[in-house]
Parts: structure tokens; sequence; C-alpha cells
């Protein structure tokens, strides 16, 4: 009996045991589940779909491509998330024609007091037509982790991934600000802590989806002036063979900053650049006369040149790099009773009398101007102009027609019946 009950108190003890450790076991097992359980839900939107209450129709002007062009950006696989800059070379995507109708939306919020006043709210926009007058579309082309916000009854706030190929509008600063495919605001994804393999995910998986290659977003500190966007329409290998490379990215006229193609045809318009500027500075040199200094009009000099005008003789004497004129005096020829000119030279005019400034000095004068009688020559008006026939002017004799009063009564002229007199 001692040993049947012994062994039936061995029994129960190792069956206590075992609860005891299957309880702790469940104890540490919830305390491990436990410990991401503040981890929100995250919803995955396809490229094509309109997602989680959209706020509007499509804004999109093209189709979401099937297959996006690898970019010089790689997500790699990695247990936890992956962040990156928006300024990073090739982070987002183009096509050859804007793939967002900005203008639709603004008619449309317009036109939705309710919704914009929302878009306000959350966006934290002024005037919408200039917000949405600053984002630039591009295509995302990587799964991008974004804080969503839908609309019904009003503003709902949700974790989202964007499939890449999205159609999005980015600010100055690289960040998604709204999702083309229903105008949903966008925001920067809310931190998480827990390994991308605990994140929960609600919706349907699309073809290359892998939980592991999850990018995120990092808005800049300063406006970008310039982002390089991978051209997802082609690529090499999508190309018959000698074809010639696809075109630059066109952007619609407007934007708020200058959008290049890949970074092959940047390097190419800046060699095109240090090519004009070198043919420029070469057409210059050529222009100034090559390696000689330029001649001017002060290494020259005249002797012996004699003044017309004044009828005097103009010396010229160079010494050290200085002139100084030097007037011989001649007899003054005799006016004779041909025309005179009617334009009269200051050089002509009498001399004045120089009166000294008192306190100025020895060398300041005063010099009074002439007097208009000796400026202006007192000659008749046919000795300036003896060529110029003078013909009389005849004032025509206009006849004066005589206006006869019609002999009509005035009530004839204007019945009252139309014109009511006045009180």
């Amino acid at each position: 009996m001692e040993t049947r009950f012994g062994d039936g108190t061995r029994r129960a003890a190792m069956a206590i045991g075992s609860a005891s450790v299957l309880v702790a076991g469940m104890s540490m097992a919830g305390c491990t589940k436990s410990e991401y359980a503040d981890t929100p839900q995250i919803v995955l939107e396809a490229a094509s779909s309109a997602g989680s209450s959209p706020w509007m129709d499509s804004i999109s002007t093209a189709a979401a491509p099937d297959t996006v062009a690898a970019s010089s950006v790689v997500v790699s696989e990695s247990e936890e998330p992956q962040t990156f800059s928006a300024a990073e070379v090739g982070l987002y995507g183009g096509t050859n024609s804007p793939v967002c109708d900005r203008e639709k939306m603004d008619v449309f919020l317009g036109q939705n007091p309710d919704k914009a006043d929302a878009f306000r709210q959350v966006t934290h926009a002024g005037d919408i037509g200039d917000y949405l007058g600053g984002l630039s579309p591009v295509v995302l082309t990587a799964d991008t982790r974004v804080t969503n916000h839908g609309f019904d009854n009003g503003v709902t706030t949700f974790q989202s991934v964007l499939q890449k190929g999205t159609t999005v509008l980015i600010d100055d600063t690289g960040m998604p600000r709204v999702r083309c495919a229903c105008g949903n605001p966008l925001a920067p994804p809310a931190a998480v802590h827990a390994p991308v393999s605990q994140l929960r995910f609600q919706g349907d998986e699309w073809e290359g989806w892998n939980i592991k290659k999850l990018a995120s977003v990092l808005p800049t500190s300063e406006p970008v002036e310039r982002f390089v966007l991978t051209n997802v329409t082609s690529s090499p290998a999508d190309l018959p063979p000698n074809a010639p490379p696809p075109p630059p990215l066109a952007i619609e006229v407007g934007e708020p900053v200058p959008f290049v193609a890949p970074p092959e045809v940047v390097e190419e318009a800046e060699q095109t650049a240090i090519r004009e500027q070198t043919i420029a500075a070469e057409a210059s040199d050529e222009t100034s006369g090559g390696d000689g200094d330029p001649v001017t009009d002060s290494d020259t000099t005249d002797s012996g040149v004699t003044d017309t005008e004044t009828g005097t003789e103009t010396e010229t004497e160079t010494e050290t790099g200085t002139e100084s004129t030097v007037e011989t005096p001649t007899s003054e020829e005799t006016p004779t009773s041909e025309s005179v000119s009617p334009a009269i030279e200051p050089a002509l005019a009498p001399e004045s009398e120089v009166e000294s400034v008192p306190g100025s000095g020895s060398d300041t004068a005063v010099v009074d101007p002439p007097e208009v009688n000796d400026v202006i020559p007192d000659v008749p008006i046919t000795g300036l102009f003896p060529d110029v026939p003078l013909t009389e002017v005849v004032i025509p004799e206009v006849p004066v027609t005589e206006f006869v009063i019609p002999d009509t009564p005035i009530t004839e002229l204007f019945p009252t019946a139309e014109y009511p007199i006045a009180p």
C-alpha cells in the first residue's frame, strides 16, 4: 500500500510538475506575443486598386505599369525596417508624361467643401491649389510603407504598404503626400520596433510580394533642388537590338523642381554645357584680337592739327604720359557779307569777364553767361535762308450757308403724346 501510495504520489507530483511547466510555457509565450501586441495592422494596397476609403476617383493619367524597371536603389531582404533618404538617386521613377492630374483634384475638392476642409486638416495646407501645385508626380520603385488617410464620413487614419508602381505626388522634401489612385493624403509611416516578420498585414498579396523587402521614405531637412528619376516604362532588356535608348523623362511644365532622366543623361548634359562654355571662351578670345593689347585712342597723338571752327592751330606735346595743349594765336578773319549760320557755336561767343570768388583761392572763377543779344544774330529771315522762296499764304473764303428755320409749330415736330409733361 505504501508502495502504491508512494507511486501514486510520485505520479501526481509529476503531473502537477508537468502542468506547471505547461502553464509557465504558455505564460512565456503570452509575454512574447504581447510584446508586439500594440503593433498596428498594416493594409496592403495594390497599385491598380483604389484602396481603403478613397477620397475621390482616380486622378492618375496612366495605368499602373505591369512591371517596373529595376531601380538603382536596391531594397535587400532584412528583418529590420529599411529607410531611404528622399533625395536618393533613383528612389522614384517617372514615365514619358505626367502621371497625375493635380488640377482635377483641385476642382473636385472645390466642389466638396467637407472633404476640402478635411484635406486642409490633414495636410496643414492653406490654399489647396497652391499646395497641389507644389507637388510633383512620380512612381514608386519599391513597396513603400506610409501613413494613409481615408475618408468615410470623416478622416480615417491607418498604416499601409503601397505596391511599387503606385503613382504618388511628392513635396519638395521628397515625401509622398497624395496617392493618385484615390486622392488619399499621405504622411510618413509610424515607427515600428518589431521585426518585419512580426508585423500584421491585411489584404491580398501581389505577385513579387516579400515581407522582408519593405522601404520607407525619410524626408529631407532642406528642399531638394533636383530629383533623378528612374525610367520605369522601359529598360535596355525590353528594347529590340540596336534600338536607341529611351528618351529623357518629360515632366509637365511648371513642376516645382527640375526633373531629369537617368544619371547618364545628367552626365551628358553636363558635358554638353562644358563644351559650349569652351566654344564661347574661344570665340571671345578671337574677338578681342588674340594675345595683343587692345588699341585705345589714348595711345595715338596728332600733332599740328588745325581747328577749323576756331581758326587756331593746336599743337600737342606729350610728356611722361600727359598731354598739354598750346594754342597759337592767329589773326582774326574779317567777316564777309555771306549768309550766317543760325547755329552759333559757344566758341564764337564773346569772352565774358572773369571774377574771382572771395575766399575760394585764385584758381576759382565765376563766368557770367553771355547775353542773348550777343548769341543770336540780328539777321533777317531772308538772310538766314536765302535760297528758300517765301510763299504767301492765302486763307480761303468759306461761304456761309443760310439756315432757314421751318415755319412749323413745335407741337407738330415733337408730339406731346411721346414726351409727357413733367409734373
